[in-house]
Formats: structure tokens, C-alpha cells, sequence
């Protein structure tokens, strides 16, 4: 349904002789979404002179309805989505096959394990920066889809933050597995909290523990609701993961793993950017205008949490070792 308020201002000014672009501009800028300004710019009616307060939400939108939301803007852009995502499957498709026991052995025995362990690393290492490039351009192709972003741009956008998102991923990574270590609840908030964090890189040009601790501050009082919603993302993936699978099950290894994974992400992968980008600006509309000012003191808790969870595997090895040294037998029978 279109907001009457929309429609009548729409209407003024194209009858002044405004264009329908910066009528549009000038819209998205004071808080319409981008999808209720089109639907109102295809059936402007009535008369008004003022720009109309967007509404103003108080309660985060339901799962479904971010979903449909998602749903719709998926249907009008996938084209660009799905070609970002399909690049970066090439290399951990090529991944996946080299990593399967008859063809490493093929490799090995007709050019040695040394270059068969070197371009497992270089395939390795290629799948990782391919991924993490392509996950943040579809961030962006999300974010500007409406500007008429291409494939190309939204890689030249990604390529820019690439550090900046495994920057942070990292720091929240450990930070996280140190909350987990002191007690499964502080680490399961910690990772709620940090969950938007690489969309306040690409939607607010944060970085490192900025970007966690704006996150934190979207998330903050709404934990259950924002898990929630995320596991209502990863639950109806199976929409997608369990046909996919169903379809390439008469495949052999490792073609049925790799054609089920590969249709399962072009397909889907685009779509869980579109619902997270939906939910993290949902949260930033719902916060409102504020002045974020990350204390001193929140950091060095925090970075005294990740510090804990980078020294915990050293920790376990090293407990594992002397219990190993100490009492032998007691391992003996593994």
C-alpha cells in the first residue's frame, strides 16, 4: 500500500516540473526506502509541498517480513548478485576437486608432493581472499543497488575494505572465542554483538574496533531477537541446501559435494547478504542519531578478552603435552 503522504508529494512536484530522479533523491535522503519511493513514483496522486517524515519505526521488523523484504530485492537485482557470487566460486570449486584422495594421489605420484602441497596452499590461500573479496562486493552491490552499481565497481569497492573486513573478522573471531572460554554466555553475546559489524565497515567507513563496538551498540538489548533472526536465516537455507543436495546425490565425490555447494551459494548466498544488510539498518534506524564515542576502557576489556582467546590453544597444548610427559600411561591405550 502506498503511504498517502508519499504520493501526494511525488505528485506536487512532478507538477512543478521536477524530475522523478531527484524527487527520488531527495526522498531515500530524508529516510523513505528506495522500494516504497518507486512504488510511489508509478502512481503519484493528490497534493502536497512538504517532504513527509518517513515513519518511524519502534519495533524491529519479524523474521518473515525481513525475508520478504530481502525476497523482493533479490528478484529485482539478481543478476549483478549472482555474477559477483559465481566469481568467487571458481576457485574453491577447483579447491574442492584437488582436494579429493584420488586425484591428490594422481598428482602426487606424477609430480611429487612438494608441488602437489604447494598448489593446495596457493588454491588454499586464493579461496580465502576470492571469498572474502566477493563477500564484501556483495555488500556493497546491496548497499548501492539502487545507483546502478556494476559487477566491476562493486569488486573495486570490495577490494578497497578486503583488509579492513579480515581485520575485523579476526579481532571479533578471537575476541568471541575468549568470551566463550571465560563462559558460554558472555562469548555467545560477544558474537551477536559483533555479528553486523562488516556492514558498519562498508555502510559507515569504521574500522577494526570501532566497527565491533558500533555494532555492539545496534545490537545492544536486542540479542534474543537479532540470534533469532539470524537462525531463521540459516534455517530456511535449508531451502535451498537440501533440493540442491537431493539433485546431484547420483554424482560421484567430490562432484556431488561441489555442484550441491556451488548451487546452494549462487543461489542463496546473495540473499543472506540482502537480509543481513535489511536487519543491520533496521537496528541503525531504531538507535537513531547518536554520537558514538568507543571508551577507552570498553577496548582494553575487549582487547583483554581477545588476548585470552588468542593464548587458549597455546594454553590447551601445552597443558595436553605436560599431562602427556607426566603420565604417560594414562595415554597409552590412544
Amino acid at each position: 500500500m502506498i503511504d498517502p503522504k508519499l504520493a501526494e508529494y511525488i505528485s506536487a512536484h512532478i507538477k512543478a516540473g521536477e524530475s522523478k530522479e531527484n524527487i527520488r533523491k531527495t526522498l531515500i535522503e530524508t529516510g523513505w526506502t528506495a522500494e516504497m519511493v518507486d512504488e510511489a513514483l508509478a502512481h503519484p496522486e493528490a497534493h502536497s509541498e512538504t517532504v513527509p517524515e518517513p515513519p518511524h519505526a519502534t519495533v524491529l521488523k519479524g523474521a518473515t517480513e525481513l525475508w520478504n523484504e530481502a525476497f523482493e530485492i533479490y528478484k529485482k537485482h539478481y543478476q549483478i548478485l549472482i555474477s559477483i557470487i559465481a566469481v568467487t566460486l571458481v576457485p574453491s570449486a577447483v579447491l574442492s576437486v584437488f582436494s579429493d584422495k584420488n586425484i591428490t594421489a594422481s598428482v602426487v605420484n606424477t609430480f611429487g608432493a612438494a608441488v602437489s602441497g604447494l598448489s593446495s596452499l596457493i588454491l588454499m590461500i586464493l579461496t580465502i581472499v576470492v571469498s572474502s573479496w566477493g563477500q564484501v562486493s556483495l555488500m556493497y552491490a546491496v548497499k548501492d543497488r539502487e545507483k546502478g552499481i556494476t559487477v566491476s565497481q562493486a569488486f573495486g569497492y570490495g577490494w578497497q575494505k578486503i583488509l579492513s573486513y579480515w581485520w575485523v573478522m579476526i579481532l571479533g573471531g578471537v575476541i568471541a572465542l575468549g568470551g566463550f572460554i571465560l563462559f558460554i554466555i558472555p562469548g555467545f553475546y560477544i558474537a551477536v554483538w559483533f555479528s553486523l559489524a562488516s556492514f558498519v565497515i562498508v555502510a559507515e567507513e569504521e574500522k577494526g574496533m570501532n566497527a565491533l563496538l558500533k555494532s555492539r551498540e545496534y545490537v545492544k538489548g536486542r540479542v534474543a531477537s537479532v540470534f533469532w533472526r539470524c537462525l531463521f536465516l540459516g534455517l530456511t537455507s535449508l531451502l535451498v541446501a537440501i533440493p540442491a543436495g537431493i539433485l546431484f546425490v547420483g554424482l560421484p565425490e567430490p562432484w556431488r559435494s561441489v555442484f550441491s555447494g556451488s548451487v546452494t551459494s549462487l543461489l542463496f548466498t546473495p540473499f543472506g547478504v540482502i537480509y543481513l544488510y535489511l536487519l543491520y539498518r533496521e537496528l541503525a534506524v531504531l538507535k537513531g542519531e547518536f554520537v558514538f564515542a568507543s571508551e577507552q576502557k570498553t577496548k582494553r576489556i575487549f582487547v583483554a578478552i581477545g588476548v585470552l582467546g588468542i593464548l587458549a590453544p597455546f594454553s590447551i597444548i601445552l597443558f595436553v603435552g605436560a599431562a602427556v610427559l607426566s603420565h604417560p600411561s594414562l595415554f597409552s591405550s590412544f
